[in-house]
């Protein structure tokens, strides 16, 4: 690109072509949605709808099925789990009448 479509770029509120190439993201590379795996704790969270936090907690307390991949600190789940777990935890729910 050259100087003056460069400046055209940033004039408009849009980063040089290369920037991102420049930035190392540190964000792991997301499955594609139609993957059944999680890969940490921020992707089962959004996945959910829920905070990270509550999430984490979940996670700790035994709710949401979760595992490690071995040599990894991470956690990672399968959609199917989390699924089943969630209609366990339904199942003995007390709903209001």
């Amino acid at each position: 690109m050259d100087d003056a479509a460069d400046a055209e770029m940033r004039a408009m509120g849009r980063p040089h072509a290369n920037a991102d190439a420049a930035k190392k993201s540190c964000a792991p590379l997301l499955p594609a949605t139609d993957c059944p795996v999680l890969i940490g704790i921020d992707a089962i969270a959004a996945w959910l709808g829920i905070g990270r936090g509550r999430c984490r907690g979940l996670v700790d307390s035994g709710v949401l099925p979760t595992f490690r991949l071995p040599g990894r600190s991470f956690r990672c789940a399968l959609k199917t789990e989390i699924a089943e777990a969630m209609q366990q935890y339904a199942a003995k729910a007390k709903f209001p009448k």
